[in-house]
Protein backbone atom coordinates (compact mmCIF):
# COMPACT_ATOMS: atom_id res chain seq x y z
CA UNK A 1 0.00 0.00 0.00
CA UNK A 2 2.76 2.32 0.70
CA UNK A 3 4.44 1.43 -2.37
CA UNK A 4 1.23 2.67 -4.25
CA UNK A 5 1.22 5.61 -2.65
CA UNK A 6 5.04 6.50 -2.52
CA UNK A 7 4.27 6.10 -6.52
CA UNK A 8 1.43 8.06 -6.83
CA UNK A 9 3.10 11.03 -5.09
CA UNK A 10 5.83 10.40 -7.55
CA UNK A 11 3.41 10.48 -10.66
CA UNK A 12 2.23 13.75 -9.41
CA UNK A 13 5.03 15.16 -8.85
CA UNK A 14 6.26 14.25 -12.66
CA UNK A 15 2.99 15.27 -13.97
CA UNK A 16 3.70 18.87 -12.11
CA UNK A 17 7.03 19.12 -13.26
CA UNK A 18 5.91 18.46 -17.18
CA UNK A 19 3.24 21.10 -16.53
CA UNK A 20 5.98 23.22 -15.53
CA UNK A 21 8.44 22.03 -18.36
CA UNK A 22 5.08 22.81 -21.32
CA UNK A 23 5.24 26.32 -19.44
CA UNK A 24 8.63 27.19 -19.39
CA UNK A 25 9.16 26.24 -23.45
CA UNK A 26 5.79 28.26 -24.27
CA UNK A 27 7.70 31.16 -22.45
CA UNK A 28 11.05 30.47 -23.78
CA UNK A 29 9.13 29.84 -27.39
CA UNK A 30 7.64 33.34 -27.12
CA UNK A 31 11.07 35.05 -25.75
CA UNK A 32 12.59 33.30 -28.61
CA UNK A 33 10.49 35.27 -31.58
CA UNK A 34 11.46 38.33 -29.33
CA UNK A 35 15.11 37.81 -29.20
CA UNK A 36 15.26 36.83 -33.06
CA UNK A 37 13.49 40.33 -33.97
CA UNK A 38 15.49 42.13 -31.35
CA UNK A 39 18.83 40.36 -33.23
CA UNK A 40 17.58 41.75 -36.86
CA UNK A 41 16.99 45.22 -35.33
CA UNK A 42 20.57 45.33 -34.07
CA UNK A 43 22.06 44.15 -36.84
CA UNK A 44 19.77 47.12 -39.09
CA UNK A 45 21.09 49.57 -36.49
CA UNK A 46 24.53 48.90 -37.03
CA UNK A 47 24.89 48.67 -40.96
CA UNK A 48 23.19 51.99 -40.50
CA UNK A 49 26.14 53.43 -37.74
CA UNK A 50 28.70 51.70 -39.87
CA UNK A 51 26.84 53.85 -43.47
CA UNK A 52 26.76 56.69 -41.71
CA UNK A 53 30.30 56.85 -40.17
CA UNK A 54 31.51 56.13 -43.89
CA UNK A 55 29.62 59.12 -45.18
CA UNK A 56 30.63 61.69 -42.35
CA UNK A 57 34.26 60.27 -43.43
CA UNK A 58 33.49 61.09 -47.16
CA UNK A 59 32.00 64.35 -46.05
CA UNK A 60 34.94 65.38 -44.26
CA UNK A 61 37.73 64.76 -47.08
CA UNK A 62 35.48 66.29 -49.38
CA UNK A 63 35.51 69.33 -47.55
CA UNK A 64 39.30 68.69 -47.03
CA UNK A 65 39.35 68.63 -50.46
CA UNK A 66 37.51 71.41 -51.37
CA UNK A 67 39.33 73.74 -48.76
CA UNK A 68 42.70 72.80 -49.77
CA UNK A 69 41.66 73.24 -53.90
CA UNK A 70 40.88 77.36 -52.67
CA UNK A 71 43.61 77.99 -50.26
CA UNK A 72 45.76 76.24 -53.77
CA UNK A 73 43.83 78.83 -55.94
CA UNK A 74 44.15 81.75 -53.85
CA UNK A 75 47.59 81.88 -52.73
CA UNK A 76 48.65 80.43 -56.56
CA UNK A 77 49.32 83.91 -57.32
CA UNK A 78 51.95 84.65 -54.65
CA UNK A 79 53.96 81.12 -55.57
CA UNK A 80 56.49 81.23 -58.54
CA UNK A 81 55.59 79.34 -61.58
CA UNK A 82 58.59 77.28 -61.25
CA UNK A 83 57.86 76.31 -57.70
CA UNK A 84 53.97 75.20 -58.57
CA UNK A 85 52.58 71.61 -57.85
CA UNK A 86 52.31 71.16 -61.59
CA UNK A 87 55.82 72.94 -62.87
CA UNK A 88 57.55 70.26 -59.99
CA UNK A 89 55.35 67.43 -61.14
CA UNK A 90 56.49 67.89 -64.90
CA UNK A 91 59.95 68.16 -63.81
CA UNK A 92 60.30 65.16 -62.44
CA UNK A 93 58.36 63.11 -64.77
CA UNK A 94 60.86 64.54 -67.43
CA UNK A 95 63.75 63.26 -65.26
CA UNK A 96 62.24 59.65 -64.98
CA UNK A 97 61.57 59.99 -68.72
CA UNK A 98 65.68 60.40 -69.17
CA UNK A 99 66.61 58.05 -66.83
CA UNK A 100 64.92 55.45 -68.34
CA UNK A 101 65.54 56.54 -71.79
CA UNK A 102 69.46 56.65 -70.73
CA UNK A 103 69.23 53.30 -69.17
CA UNK A 104 67.68 52.02 -72.34
CA UNK A 105 69.97 53.11 -74.41
CA UNK A 106 72.79 52.10 -72.25
CA UNK A 107 71.20 48.28 -72.32
CA UNK A 108 70.68 48.59 -76.07
CA UNK A 109 74.47 49.69 -76.66
CA UNK A 110 75.53 46.32 -74.63
CA UNK A 111 73.35 44.23 -76.60
CA UNK A 112 74.93 45.77 -79.67
CA UNK A 113 78.20 44.93 -78.44
CA UNK A 114 77.72 41.49 -77.27
CA UNK A 115 75.89 40.74 -80.60
CA UNK A 116 79.42 42.10 -82.54
CA UNK A 117 81.78 40.48 -79.52
CA UNK A 118 80.43 36.95 -80.61
CA UNK A 119 81.99 34.99 -83.71
CA UNK A 120 79.81 34.45 -86.62
CA UNK A 121 80.42 31.24 -88.54
CA UNK A 122 80.16 30.99 -91.76
CA UNK A 123 78.70 27.41 -93.34
CA UNK A 124 80.41 25.72 -96.13
CA UNK A 125 78.03 25.11 -98.93
CA UNK A 126 79.11 22.05 -101.11
CA UNK A 127 78.82 23.04 -104.38
CA UNK A 128 77.25 20.43 -106.68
Amino acid sequence: MQELEHSGAQIAAIEMSKERLLKAKSEYGDQHSFLSKSKGLIKVIDWQNKSERYLLWAGLLLFCLTALYIIQKRFLYFIPHSMRPMAILRYLAHMLYHIFKQKKTQTDQEGEEEYLMTPTTIRETDEL
